[in-house]
């Protein structure tokens, strides 16, 4: 079975992939992991948690240019929080093609702001379960509506609730889903990895071990 990989703001499907350890969760949960590229290049800097190793091309899937600086510039934390989701119609019309093309997925796994791309594949009816790291939330008017639902999709949500600065956007999204599974870290803004939380990992890899023989 196949799961579908979305990168976070202004990184790619290599640093997701990197980011999930997608050997070993591929492994211990029996999955081929599919990562794409969003279809937009960046509109701004990229997080500076990445440092300065070559990180190859970015992308993200919307930008916010409301939030453009005197310079013209759109920052990074703020880049992609307005109403005004500049690309968004692109990235849904690319991930409806990848499905349609590369498909089926059994699930899927997005991160940060691939974590609100992966809401709206659920919302769709496109995949059977989805794992949200560290989500944020699409602010386009279109989307609002979302948060007045329940969605019966089987989820986990992982986030860190004390130093991650959107964790009211991960929160938020989480109270969507009626029985979705809430593994909470203390890392900030990332995924956890075998090496820096190995219980958190682990019971986001069972749970796609467990979704995948659904």
């Amino acid at each position: 079975p196949k799961v579908l990989c979305l990168h976070g703001f202004r990184t790619s499907a290599e640093i997701v992939l990197q980011q999930l350890s997608a050997t070993e969760l591929s492994k211990h949960a029996g999955v081929t992991l599919v990562a794409v590229d969003a279809p937009h290049l960046p509109s701004g800097p990229a997080d500076p948690a990445l440092g300065g190793a070559q990180l190859g091309q970015l992308f993200e899937w919307w930008g916010c240019p409301a939030e453009a600086g005197e310079d013209g510039e759109i920052p990074y934390l703020t880049g992609w929080r307005g109403e005004q989701c500049k690309g968004l119609t692109e990235s849904v019309a690319k991930l409806e093609a990848v499905v349609q093309k590369h498909g089926p997925f059994l699930g899927v796994i997005g991160f940060s702001q691939g974590a609100a791309m992966a809401q709206m594949l659920v919302e769709a009816g496109k995949v059977r379960f989805g794992v949200f790291f560290s989500a944020v939330t699409c602010h386009a008017p279109q989307h609002k509506r979302t948060f007045a639902s329940q969605f019966t999709t089987p989820s986990a949500h992982v986030w860190d609730p004390v130093n991650d600065e959107f964790q009211e956007e991960a929160a938020q999204l989480a109270a969507c889903f009626a029985a979705g599974e809430k593994h909470h870290h203390r890392l900030g803004h990332v995924v956890p990895s075998p090496s820096t939380d190995p219980s958190t990992y682990r019971a986001a890899a069972e749970f796609v071990k467990r979704h995948a023989r659904d």
